[in-house]
């Protein structure tokens, strides 16, 4: 998605490709919404650094993986 090109190859700091899902399986699993409208209004509070928080959502650590 655009998101992912804007978090990958931009590497735009506000990028949040909330429609992901292996993004939206990292959030599950970490207790956060998994609906990507929801998980979108919340990522609004991390903005300017959405791409920190995806990033990890993606790439959780082994305690925190599924």
């Amino acid at each position: 998605t655009l998101d992912v090109v804007r978090l990958r190859v931009l590497r735009d700091p506000a990028a949040f490709p909330v429609g992901d899902l292996a993004l939206r399986r990292g959030a599950a699993a970490l207790g956060l919404p998994a609906d990507p409208p929801a998980l979108g209004r919340r990522a609004t509070a991390w903005r300017p650094h959405r791409s920190l928080v995806a990033e990890h959502l993606l790439h959780p650590t082994p305690e925190e993986a599924p």
